[in-house]
Order: structure tokens, then sequence, then C-alpha cells
């Protein structure tokens, strides 16, 4: 009936406040009735907070930040455990002094488990081990520095790197948070998906950050919620199918509202940066702006253009690299995101200009987004993550305006998206229409199928979209598809290479077979 409780640690879909949330798949009644009084004989104040969803029910209730344990042992005996437990975590987590200073009002804060207790944020802050805690009556006031959240199904990556690259103009030292790294500036810290509250504290508490950009995911939003409030900026790319089913999320609109979770961490009056022409935000905008009434809204839309004005002055396309001159209208869309992000959070125009000038689609600046390599037969290939449908069309238009003799495209699928997500891509393909379709296996991201399963569930989806049989090719794995397109490439073709299992050996075999950025 129930998936084990998660802590809250910030503003979250569900809550303002620290707390904790649990998942039910049965009936919610006699679970919320328990709850309430399990929260009464605790002493603690507020209400559960229900949302019912196509998975069940999430019940979510605040509580003091110090005990966030007990708030899910809770939840967890509501549904049929103990309350021992309970007892258990209250006695060995309660922290009156680190409630006190989480609570502090001089200045921002936060904490976790593994470094302790901090006061202001990136060059300006001071963290203290939880068994040294400071007296919070002698707690200095905690200075802030310029935060911005981004998120969306596609294009958060690009825009933080922009946005990290315009900062870097004007002068500052960004510290930023991503699905592949985070780092400072133009250093990386660590490879990986950084993108949950353990990357946003990592940036928030280094020496050298004072601005902080600060990819959020969907997996962070809904397991944890935001690190802290107080931002000044959040930016919503925009949202599609995909990693449905998990966290009370179950279709597109349910995403709109867990992405759009990062505006709950703005400070009042704070700006909302949000895809006009993205319909299921648009649709949830509204509800949200219920909830949080103070913020504004700015809007951005791509109408095809060649220019795109700010408040600030114009930025014309054919003065930034990642657009391709204006063929990539994702990179636009995320070009005006990341200007607009900058504008309202104080960065100069010129500024803006400089950075969007200077971030160039290379491996090196935009590592598997939009790579384009020129082969010594004459041959394009293009690099790119692309792997759901929305990510996979936005490809798929850019590559249909580079002139091309044939269009060659490789594609593969983890095993944990659905039928129907595998036929929505096949879908995208067909409409597409490249020359000839190579099938990979992923064979490292079977996750439930079996060895083959998804590459033949592939094949049969393009055939059904109509798709011609004899211009599709099955391989067993990234590397030989790649390999493969390489060998068989004439003058004239473009090579559209969507990766997911080894970027490394992609970029690899384009350099030995002498491929050079184009």
């Amino acid at each position: 009936m129930a998936l084990e409780a998660r802590r809250i640690t910030g503003p979250h879909l569900l809550l303002d406040r620290p707390g904790a949330v649990i998942e039910l798949t049965g009936e919610a009644h006699e679970v919320v009735a328990r709850t309430i009084e399990g929260l009464q004989r605790l002493g603690w104040s507020g209400v559960p907070v229900i949302r019912t969803h196509a998975g069940g029910t999430s019940v979510g209730i605040e509580a003091p930040p110090d005990l966030l344990y007990t708030a899910c042992a809770l939840l967890e005996w509501a549904a049929g455990s103990s309350w021992a437990e309970v007892e258990k975590e209250r006695l060995g987590e309660e922290n009156p002094r680190l409630r006190e200073l989480l609570e502090h009002k001089a200045g921002p804060v936060f904490s976790d488990d593994d470094f302790g207790f901090t006061l202001g944020l990136g060059r300006f802050s001071k963290t203290w081990p939880l068994d040294d805690l400071p007296d919070p009556a002698s707690l200095p006031g905690g200075e802030g520095i310029p935060l911005v959240f981004i998120t969306g199904t596609n294009g958060k990556t690009t825009t933080t790197r922009m946005l990290t690259r315009i900062a870097l103009a004007a002068g500052s030292s960004p510290g930023w948070t991503s699905s592949d790294a985070w780092g400072v500036g133009l250093a990386i810290e660590e490879r990986g998906d950084w993108t949950g509250p353990g990357a946003a504290r990592n940036v928030l508490r280094h020496s050298e950050v004072d601005f902080a950009i600060l990819e959020t995911a969907r997996g962070g939003l809904l397991r944890r919620g935001l690190v802290i409030g107080g931002a000044q900026v959040a930016v919503v790319t925009n949202v599609a199918s995909d990693h449905l089913g998990e966290w009370g999320v179950y279709d597109v609109a349910d995403m709109a509202r867990a992405k759009l979770g990062v505006a709950l961490g703005l400070r009042e009056g704070g700006v909302l940066v949000v895809n006009r022409g993205c319909v299921p935000l648009r649709d949830a905008v509204p509800e949200l702006l219920e909830r949080r009434p103070d913020l504004r809204v700015i809007w951005f839309e791509d109408d095809g253009g060649q220019s795109f004005a700010l408040e600030s002055g114009e930025i014309h396309w054919s003065e930034v690299p990642m657009t391709y001159g204006g063929t990539a209208r994702h990179n636009v869309e995320n070009a005006m995101a990341a200007s607009l992000a900058a504008e309202a959070a104080g960065l100069s125009f010129e500024s803006i200009r400089h950075g969007l000038a200077g971030f160039r689609p290379t491996a090196e600046s935009s590592y598997g987004r939009m790579n384009r390599f020129t082969l010594p037969n004459g041959a394009t290939a293009l690099v790119d993550f692309g792997h759901n449908p929305h990510g996979v069309a936005q490809v798929g238009k850019t590559a249909a305006r580079w002139p091309a003799e044939r269009r060659i495209l490789l594609i593969g699928q983890a095993g944990d998206r659905t039928d129907q997500d595998m036929a929505e891509l096949t879908a995208v393909i067909a409409e597409f229409a490249p020359d000839e379709v190579v099938i990979k296996g992923l064979h490292k991201y079977l996750r439930g199928r079996e060895r083959g399963e998804v590459v033949s569930l592939l094949r049969k989806g393009l055939l059904r979209a109509g798709y011609p049989e004899d211009q599709i090719r099955m391989v067993d794995d990234e590397r030989q598809g790649v390999a493969s397109m390489l060998e068989g490439s004439q003058n004239g073709d473009l090579l559209i290479l969507l990766i997911h299992d080894s970027p490394g050996g992609a970029y690899e075999m384009l350099g030995e077979c002498g491929a050079r950025p184009a």
C-alpha cells in the first residue's frame, strides 16, 4: 500500500517547509486519519497535505527541520508500522540548537548530515559540524549571493552552461550543477549526474562561488525538495513525456507541476522565466500563482525570427554559435531562457552578448550537446545526448534544416521506458524520415528488459509508423553502430549520433578517423 517515506528538506510540490512525504497506492483515508493522530501525539502543528494522482495518493507533513527522519517514521507508522520507530527516531535526532539555527532569520542557512550547518552562501558561507554547533544568540548575519534554479525536461544543461558563460563575462565566479558534472567557472570539480541536493550544497558552500546556477532535476525536486529558498530567478525550459510513473508524476501535466516547483524556492517577488510555447507549462502556471501570487512571470517563446529583444538590447542568433545561425531552434529557446534569467539577475546586456558569443557547440564547451564534426571524406557527424521523443524531435528538426545527401540516424533506448514511450520515439523518427536508421543495443541499460527486447520494440515501432523496413539496420551495441556509420559514410552524408552508452568512445572514434570540429 505504501512506499518508503522520504525526507523533504525544502520547498516541494506538496510542502512549503521541511517535512516528509509518503506515496500510497491504495485507500488513503485511514492513513490520513492516523497521520493526524500522530501529529497530535508529537505535539506538532499543521495538517497533512494530500494530493491524488493516477498512481494513488501523496501525503505530506511539515516537521521541525531537525526531525525529518521522525516525520518519515510517523508517516510509515500511519501506513502500518510501529510507533516505537517514531520514538526511536525522535530521541536519536532531536537537536533543539540545530532547529533554532535553521530558523535563523539573519541570512540564508541550510544543513545536511555529512557536513553540518551552514550560514551564508558561496564565498560568504561558514559551516559548523553538527556536534559543534554555535550558540544561536551569537550567530552573525549571513550574506547571500545571486541564485538561479534551472529545470526542464530538455535544454536545462545547455541553459545552465549558457548562463555560466554570461556570469563569467560579467566578472563573476559562478558555481554550477548539471546532469554531467558540477564545477566553478570553466573548471569541472566532479563528473557525473549532479542535479540533486548534494550538488547544490557543494556549490553553495564553495569558497570561490559568488553566483550560483543550480540545474535541478525532477528526481531531486520530488524526492527531497529544494535545498534552500531565496533565489532571485527560476527557469523552466519545457516539459515532455519522460521519466513518468514515479513520485506522484504520471502524466505531462503532473510533470509541469513538479518542474514548476523550482519557483517555490524564489524569494518574495522573485522572477520565474518559463516557456510560453510549452502548453503544459502554460496551463500549470496559474495554479502555481495561486500558491505564490507574489511572483513575477517572464514568458519566452520562439517566433521563428532571427533575433530576440530583451529589455536591455537585441540578440541576433547569428551571434550565438549554439544556434547554428538560428537553425537549432531548441538552442534559440535555451538562449532566450538564459538571457532573460541573466537580465533578471542583474547582469548587463554586454555580458549576455559576450557570454552567448563565447559559448561554442564543441565537445570542450558543450559536451554531448549539438557537437558537429567534419570527416575527411566530406561527411558531417552530429553528436548529441538526445534520448526522449521531445529531444530527438528537436535534433531531427535541426538536422532537416542542414543540407545533406543522406541523413543517417543512430538510436537506442533504455529499458525502463514504457512500450508507449518507445512508440512515441519511433513515431518522431518516422516523421523526421532519415534515409537510414541504425538501432543499437544498450546492454548496460536493460533495466528489467530482456537482451534484444528494446531493439525489437524500436524496429516494430518504426514499421508500424510506416518507416521502410529496408532502411532499418540493427547493431549489437553503440560502438558498433558508430563504427559502422563512420566506415560507410560518404561525401555529403549527415551522421546523427544520438549517444547514450559510451560518449567518450564516440568522440575517440571520430578523432581516430580524422574528424575535426565543424
